[in-house]
């Protein structure tokens, strides 16, 4: 059985983190995903309509919005990376992003474009229905799988995690009361978020799995190795592709030559800040070390820096 998980205002200021059962009890009961996406297909229409700059736009003022600290938000949400989170969402990181997957040319996400690299017009179509299945260790991280199925006009259904399912639904409910003049007029959270649905079912409840499965033009996976495996063992169509976020083991090397003795405090705490910045808990916090010696610092004096940096 699915529940459907509301996002609004009273939900950003919210503290709750973990879906807890009383929460669940208060959410609506899904009997059928198809009945809950025929709207949201609706909607699609005219998420393809809105130039993707515009989008683009909207991320971006709301960066710098949250970067003031309107509304508390890093009160609230500053133990999730949302540093890591307001960087990602600068338009400048964005259209890079795009840039890099459509050879340079970011108008095929608004229709037909020229392709000087093929000489032929291309377009970047949506894919249809994007279901991704949320790891709770690092809530962001859904939020940048969101924002990139926004991005590309997908439909996006989120299969929020026990542990800390609430918080993206609350970021995703200061996301709604945002807007931002554009080109083309007022561009409103309400339309971005419009094709989104937020929805939880148990790991173990395979009915409801194969639903989400079923409907999924795309599967995006996040997660330890035995939760991304109950994804990928789930049926699927024919033309289904999956985009696996799996369990991951980083680790950072330092050259004897990459810096000098008087860069050694800084470079420390950069080291110590990547380290720390999820509690460890992140596939991008480094869990090893490797210096290289021979250079003008050694192993011992590095290893002291860092200790006190950290």
């Amino acid at each position: 059985m699915f529940k459907l998980i509301k996002t609004g205002a009273e939900l950003s200021r919210s503290n709750i983190t973990d879906l807890s059962d009383d929460f669940l009890s208060t959410c609506r009961d899904i009997s059928s995903l198809d009945n809950e996406v025929s709207p949201l297909r609706n909607n699609q229409q005219k998420l393809i309509e809105t130039d993707v700059q515009d989008i683009l736009s909207f991320f971006d003022s709301l960066a710098v919005k949250w970067m003031n600290n309107e509304n508390d938000f890093f009160t609230r949400f500053g133990q999730y990376g949302i540093s890591f989170l307001l960087s990602f969402i600068r338009s400048s990181n964005l259209e890079s992003i795009v840039l890099q997957s459509l050879n340079g040319s970011l108008d095929m996400l608004n229709g037909f474009s020229n392709s000087e690299y093929l000489g032929k017009k291309l377009l970047a179509s949506p894919k249809g229905v994007v279901v991704h299945w949320l790891a709770g260790n690092v809530p962001v991280l859904g939020m940048i799988s969101l924002i990139q199925g926004i991005l590309t006009k997908n439909i996006n259904i989120i299969k929020l995690p026990r542990s800390n399912g609430y918080v993206l639904p609350a970021m995703i409910s200061e996301i709604e009361m945002h807007s931002v003049n554009t080109k083309s007029g007022v561009l409103t959270g309400k339309d971005i978020l419009s094709t989104i649905l937020f929805c939880y079912c148990d790991r173990s409840d395979k009915l409801a799995q194969s639903q989400l499965s079923d409907i999924a033009d795309v599967r995006v996976a996040w997660g330890g190795k035995e939760a991304v495996e109950s994804v990928m063992t789930l049926n699927k169509r024919y033309f289904t592709e999956d985009i696996i976020f799996g369990p991951k083991y980083s680790f950072a090397v330092i050259g004897k030559d990459s810096f000098s003795k008087d860069d050694l405090d800084s470079l420390a705490y950069k080291m110590a800040m990547d380290a720390s910045v999820f509690e460890q808990q992140g596939c991008n916090s480094p869990h090893t070390l490797f210096f290289e010696e021979g250079g003008h610092v050694s192993a011992e004096e590095f290893s002291q820096s860092v200790a006190k940096a950290m």
